[in-house]
């Protein structure tokens, strides 16, 4: 059935509006979006008018349900329409806002202007949060609830291990999101990932000073740039994960749930290997728990700090880092930390003789955006966004890359590796520049950035040859234009 102008019924509040899908004229679920959100700015579309459902509107519309579905999300992500639990979608009274006209820019520049030489940004695939569909304006009511009477403890710096509101909150996210039982004063708050290991290596170095670090091989670069200067070895690995070395005095930084870049999964097996290892010893394990807030299909495991809990093995011996910066923003800077009970003095310690690096006055607000349940809302929103996201990624690649590369559909997380065919690269693996690098140095003359997995190596030269592709904070037109140019690109090699 051919999407178009169809027949609402009277009783609809959309029954006055003429909603017409064009498939010619881009993505169906924007020309929707912003036809419903044109009514409701000039006030077709009242306060408190209640829309059909997805399903409705879809077959009123002739159109797939997929299409309505992102189309609402949008709305309510930009604080358009509210979505009551078990009532419904509702359009919101703040969202009545006057018609502002674009700014018209000159074609000739005005006598002492300067032309714009900005160079363009690099175009890339990005495997942050999709900042167009954070919900800005519910947002700012959780602002404006948090500071109408701000708490003076607050305004005077006095909570350097977290506002205690959002240190409860996050135990109630945690426990709904990852199944993880902790209290608030396990919980400390922290300026985002790099802080929180800073704030760890800090205390490590007072108490086991004899450590080192244990790192997986690949991992995230900067990661492993930061605890170098500390003393490092990689983690050797299997098809079960990273193997656990023998108990003796370090401090393992490890991913079990999705590993960074190549996003496995350790084995149940293999994660209670590590808590038997560590367990009468004195090494320690840090769980970052990456990527796990967007799973698409399957359930993610048990934090190693549960499962600690659960068996018996190594309680104390396992901490939790983890950050908003995907499920929010980036800008946001806020991440947290979360210790056994025998380490919370220590790690308080730690965090006074550092400083407080953490904004404190944002973290009432988050606390708020979490207790109304709008966080769990948008997590709601963005999983469905980004499979979508992930399904055309994986067309694409399959249209016009696959006579290179071979990969997985990933089941979680924000990002696909490709690996390039063994046919295809180069018979010479110590070659340089290796293939992966002739087409990182191509496209970069196109104004093209790709991220090799090579570069999430120690020895990069003699590290597989593939690429890492975001597709969460990737517009589909973008993945189009890019995975195009990547295949002509090729072509030429």
């Amino acid at each position: 059935m051919q999407p178009g102008n169809r027949a609402i019924p009277t009783t609809s509040p959309l029954a006055s509006l003429t909603l017409v899908i064009h498939p010619d004229q881009g993505h169906g679920y924007q020309q929707l979006q912003q036809q419903i959100q044109q009514a409701i700015r000039n006030g077709n579309l009242p306060a408190g008018s209640r829309l059909p459902s997805s399903r409705q509107l879809a077959e009123q519309l002739g159109v797939s349900r997929s299409l309505v579905i992102q189309a609402y999300d949008l709305l309510v992500s930009e604080g358009y329409l509210d979505n009551r639990p078990r009532s419904g979608l509702f359009v919101l009274s703040s969202a009545q806002l006057p018609l502002t006209q674009p700014k018209a820019h000159n074609s000739v520049p005005t006598q002492g202007s300067r032309p714009d030489i900005t160079p363009a940004p690099m175009q890339a695939f990005d495997a942050g949060a999709d900042v167009d569909m954070f919900p800005s304006r519910i947002w700012a009511n959780s602002l404006k609830r948090a500071w109408l009477k701000p708490d003076p403890l607050l305004l005077q710096g006095h909570y350097s291990s977290g506002h205690p509101a959002l240190r409860q909150a996050i135990c109630t996210l945690l426990k709904q999101l990852r199944g993880l039982d902790c209290t608030p004063a396990q919980v400390f708050v922290t300026a985002g990932h790099r802080d929180s290991l800073t704030l760890l290596n800090h205390l490590l170095r007072q108490q086991y000073p004899d450590h080192h670090w244990q790192l997986e091989n690949p991992c995230y670069p900067p990661v492993r740039q930061l605890l170098d200067r500390f003393g490092s070895t990689d983690l050797e690995m299997d098809e079960e994960g990273f193997q656990p070395p023998p108990p003796s005095g370090w401090q393992a930084l490890v991913t079990p749930n999705r590993q960074y870049p190549l996003g496995s999964r350790w084995s149940a097996r293999r994660r209670l290997q590590w808590l038997e290892t560590v367990h009468n010893s004195n090494s320690l394990i840090i769980e970052d728990d990456y990527d796990t807030e967007f799973v698409y299909s399957g359930q993610p495991g048990l934090p190693l700090m549960q499962l600690a809990q659960n068996t018996g093995l190594a309680r104390e011996q396992v901490a939790m880092v983890g950050s908003f910066s995907k499920m929010m923003f980036r800008g946001l800077r806020l991440g947290f930390l979360v210790v056994p009970t025998g380490w919370i003095d220590a790690i308080s310690a730690s965090q006074q003789q550092l400083g407080d690096s953490a904004s404190q006055t944002i973290q009432p607000a988050l606390a708020d955006f979490i207790n109304s349940g709008e966080l769990a809302r948008h997590l709601n929103r963005m999983r469905r966004h980004y499979r979508r996201r992930r399904d055309f990624l994986h067309q694409r690649l399959q249209q016009h890359l696959q006579p290179w590369f071979d990969w997985d559909l990933p089941a979680d997380g924000m990002q696909t590796i490709l690996y390039w065919k063994a046919a295809q690269q180069t018979a010479n693996p110590h070659e340089s520049p290796r293939i992966d690098q002739k087409l990182q140095q191509q496209l970069r003359v196109q104004n093209i950035d790709i991220s090799l997995l090579a570069d999430h190596y120690r020895q990069p030269q003699t590290a597989p040859a593939g690429m890492r592709l975001g597709f969460s904070g990737t517009q589909e037109s973008t993945m189009e234009t890019l995975i195009r140019t990547i295949a002509a690109t090729l072509s030429t090699l």
